[in-house]
């Protein structure tokens, strides 16, 4: 891992890399997570880049994970164990931020949140923000009605709790506005998930501003585990299928995936483990397994052993490709 790490660092001084996205084998990957966890410690240490983000990570979370890591009024420090954040990985970049000055690094969200599990006191929150809000911001989360903006940070908020209302048709490019907002304000960033390869609306709009210095990493293992989600026969068309995810009316098993999507020519040519593969013209071509939260299917398909191929990513989105011997299934990466 240390050597992979060295090499991008180099690479990224060398190139004069402002921008970086990484994805995983599986959202819930400790292997990968570990990884990007150590990149990026060796990002702020050696390199210009010092703004960090991740999928899941929204507006709201980082502005309360901001102001709890060290700029709580008073020096005061909430518990951690208060707030449910999200953001794939980022458990353990809280407790390494907090040793650090304020002016050291950047934490953005830029993910949508969703209004209803934000049940603070009132009271706690109106000291948290010390005047980042206006004063009737925090109202609806004690007695709902509309929330009242003024200030940038109101109304930033209040769009992120609003995306919810139509998640798969708001979340890309609520996501997309925000981190270009992110890299008007930083002019660097360093960022986890899918989505953003060369291949995506995001990733492009990424390579459009920083043509010549950002950076897309894939990761690749040849052993993933993750969740796999069974669902009875008679959720089997589309519509009732989403439905029944959504309600999690399903039975969950957490396995290899190799029944399902077995690895790929690239994946199995890989020896050891971590290693760095630079995409050329001659293995642009070839593919490796991306999985987001799950793999979902129906009890038929989950006997039979259904072959999923939505799950292949072209190695031509990115430029290297961090690959891993075996990705190792954790469910709180997903915190």
């Amino acid at each position: 891992m240390d050597g992979v790490i060295q090499k991008l660092t180099d690479f990224i001084n060398k190139k004069g890399i402002k921008v970086v996205t990484i994805s995983e084998p599986n959202h819930r990957s400790y292997t990968s997570h570990t990884f990007n966890f150590e990149l990026m410690k060796s990002l702020l240490k050696n390199t210009g880049i010092n703004t960090f983000s991740t999928e899941k990570l929204g507006v709201f979370d980082a502005m309360i994970i901001d102001q709890y890591l060290h700029r709580v009024p008073g020096g005061k420090k909430l518990p951690a164990d208060s707030f449910e954040f999200k953001g794939l990985g980022t458990k353990r970049w809280f407790t390494y931020f907090k040793k650090l000055r304020d002016d050291r690094y950047n934490l953005v969200g830029a993910e949508f949140n969703p209004y209803n599990p934000y049940k603070y006191e009132k009271e706690v929150m109106e000291e948290l923000f010390s005047k980042k809000f206006i004063d009737s911001f925090f109202d609806p989360i004690d007695g709902g009605g509309d929330i009242q903006t003024e200030t940038e940070n109101d109304k930033l908020a209040k769009a992120s709790f609003d995306c919810i209302e139509d998640f798969y048709k708001n979340r890309e490019s609520f996501w997309m506005m925000n981190i270009k907002r992110v890299l008007k304000g930083f002019d660097n960033l360093f960022i986890v998930g899918f989505h953003l390869s060369k291949g995506d609306p995001i990733g492009k709009m990424i390579k459009k501003m920083y043509p010549d210095s950002s950076l897309f990493l894939a990761s690749a293992a040849l052993n993933i585990t993750t969740q796999i989600l069974i669902l009875d026969d008679k959720y089997s068309q589309p519509d009732t299928f989403n439905r029944a995810l959504e309600h999690g009316i399903y039975k969950e098993k957490v396995e290899k995936i190799d029944k399902w999507a077995p690895p790929t020519p690239f994946e199995k040519s890989r020896k050891g483990g971590f290693s760095l593969t630079k995409v050329t013209k001659e293995n642009k071509s070839q593919k490796i397994r991306g999985i987001g939260c799950f793999i979902g299917m129906t009890e038929a398909e989950y006997e039979r052993g259904k072959k999923v191929s939505d799950i292949h990513l072209p190695l031509s989105f990115y430029d290297f490709v961090v690959f891993m011997r075996d990705s190792e299934y954790r469910e709180d990466m997903y915190l």
